[in-house]
Formats: C-alpha cells, structure tokens, sequence
C-alpha cells in the first residue's frame, strides 16, 4: 500500500482488510452449507443465519469498512482534514494521494525547521569543553569532532556586522534569513563536509553512521548511540 494511499491510511486499511476478511469466511462457509447436498449447519437455523441475514451482515461490514477507509482513525489524529469522497473513484484516489503528499511536505519543513532550531540552541562552551577535555587526553577519536562543532558553532554564533563594522540585528520577519540556515545546515551534514568528515571517526566508535551521529548531538541524544562493552 505504500505510495498508493497517504501513509496515515495504511494502518486502518489493513486492518479493515481483515476484518473483512473474517466476514468473508463466514460468508464461503454460509455458501458451502447452502451447496452441500447433505444436512448442514444452515438446516433449520434460527432465522438471523437466513441468506438475507448474512448479505446483510457483510452489507454492514463492506459500510463500516468503506467508513473506517474514509476517515480511520490515525487519519482523524493529524490536523488536516481528509478530502472528502466525491463518488468517482479516480478523483477520490487523485485527491488521497495530493493530501498524502502534502502531509508528508510538511513534516519534511516541520523536520527541517526543528533541526535548525535546535542547531541555534547548541551552547558553544559545551563543545569547548569537550574539546579540551579530548586533547587533555589525547583523544584522536573524538577531538577532530569537537573542534569541527567549535569552528561550526563559533562562526555562526559570532555577532554579524555589516560592510562598515556596524552590528547587524535579525530583521523580523527573517524568511530569507532562515533559508541561509538551512542551506547551512545541508552543508554541514553532506558526507564530504568539515563536520562529516571529522566526525566520521567517533561515529564509526559508536558503529553508527555520521549522519545518526549529527541527529544525535542535535536532538541531545547522542549519548544513548554509546554502548561500553560488557566485561565479564
């Protein structure tokens, strides 16, 4: 179902699949007593396993089905609305797929913009200190990393000044300003980059890839790709 239906639908979908699936079981075990030439289960059935009753059973679920299709509930949790169903089923699959590309758009932006935002709040000292701490020990693994973020860092942080060495403050709004930052930052996490490079050590201590390790150190949870080796 992947690419044919907007990924919130998947899980709904599949489970109605089932569902049906169990309605349409009983329904070929309904037809195979029908058929058969000897008494079967149908014979003298109270009447709610009547022909009738049993299309009507799997009415219900192909309606419950075809409601849980058009608005499951995983699809109810996001906060754009689902297209409503217009009938012609081409349109219908058309205007899934549209919703379904358009979220998964804005998660991308959502995503992109978190991991600027939280590139501006690394603090600078941190990474300082962990630089002198690593070439206190003569930690090759880990200092070329560090001294990556400290120039990183160190060259954003740093107060902007214009052609004649005055102050620039961020102007507001800073649309412009915020495209420079993630041009930035998709530069920092290329694989040739000054960071990737530099960090490529460290995360190969972690059996991670650079790219997992970068994530890490932004979101704060770089520490948790560490495991120290069991010693018996």
């Amino acid at each position: 179902l992947t690419d044919a239906i907007p990924p919130d639908w998947i899980p709904a979908v599949v489970a109605w699949c089932n569902i049906l699936s169990f309605f349409g079981s009983g329904v070929l075990t309904a037809l195979h007593g029908f058929s058969s030439g000897n008494s079967g289960p149908l014979v003298g059935a109270p009447p709610f396993a009547s022909p009738k009753a049993v299309v009507a059973l799997l009415g219900v679920g192909l309606a419950a089905a075809a409601l849980g299709f058009a608005s499951p509930a995983s699809a109810q949790s996001t906060s754009r609305p689902k297209p409503a169903l217009t009938g012609d089923p081409i349109r219908d699959l058309g205007n899934a797929v549209k919703s379904g590309q358009q979220q998964s758009a804005s998660r991308a932006n959502e995503t992109t913009a978190d991991l600027v935002g939280k590139l501006n709040k690394l603090a600078l000292p941190d990474f300082e200190y962990a630089l002198a701490m690593a070439k206190a020990t003569n930690n090759v693994v880990s200092a070329p990393c560090w001294q990556a973020w400290v120039d990183m860092l160190t060259a954003q942080q740093k107060p902007l000044t214009d052609a004649a060495g005055q102050a620039l403050t961020e102007p507001d709004p800073h649309l412009i300003t915020n495209i420079e930052r993630v041009s930035e930052l998709l530069a920092a996490l290329r694989p040739d980059s000054p960071l990737s490079t530099s960090c490529a050590a460290l995360a190969g201590a972690a059996n991670r890839d650079v790219a997992t390790l970068i994530g890490g150190i932004l979101s704060g949870g770089a520490l948790g790709l560490f495991k120290l080796p069991v010693i018996p």
